[in-house]
């Protein structure tokens, strides 16, 4: 399918005055939600396009750097070597906007970056957080 420039947003005039509903269906948005409900409205709204988060997330970078850049260590891998990366992980409450979450990364920052996401989910999921981990396993005579 080809890109499809004619779908537009219905309510991005009324989230961008203020009010905190989805700028596809206009239902409420709850908690960190920003401009999507759900990633169910992004998909959709994307399937219309002509496109999925990887390829919007490419265009964005073409947009922004000319040629496809690595967003964390500058390298041009090309099209084939490049992979699209949620900056906050879906399972951490980020977001399936390529605009407000998507970067492009190597295949390299892309592998490094889903394990350190990987373990902030275990964490997450068990309660832990990486402060507290710390606390919890130094060790500086005293017992926990």
């Amino acid at each position: 399918m080809r890109f499809n420039s004619e779908v537009e947003l219905p309510f991005e005039e009324e989230n961008r005055a203020g009010a905190e509903v989805c700028v596809w269906c206009g239902n409420p948005l709850e908690g960190r939600q920003r401009r999507w409900c759900s990633g169910a409205c992004v998909e959709e709204y994307l399937a219309r396009k002509g496109y999925g988060f990887r390829d919007a997330v490419i265009g964005l970078n073409r947009e922004s750097h000319g040629e496809l850049t690595c967003e964390s260590c500058g390298d041009k891998p090309g099209e084939e070597n490049v992979e699209a990366d949620h900056v906050e992980p879906v399972a951490l409450g980020g977001s399936n906007d390529p605009e407000e979450n998507g970067q492009l990364l190597c295949r390299g920052c892309h592998v490094e970056k889903t394990g350190e996401d990987l373990e902030r989910i275990r964490n997450y999921r068990s309660g832990r957080t990486h402060e507290n981990q710390v606390e919890l396993w130094s060790f500086d005579g005293d017992s926990a």
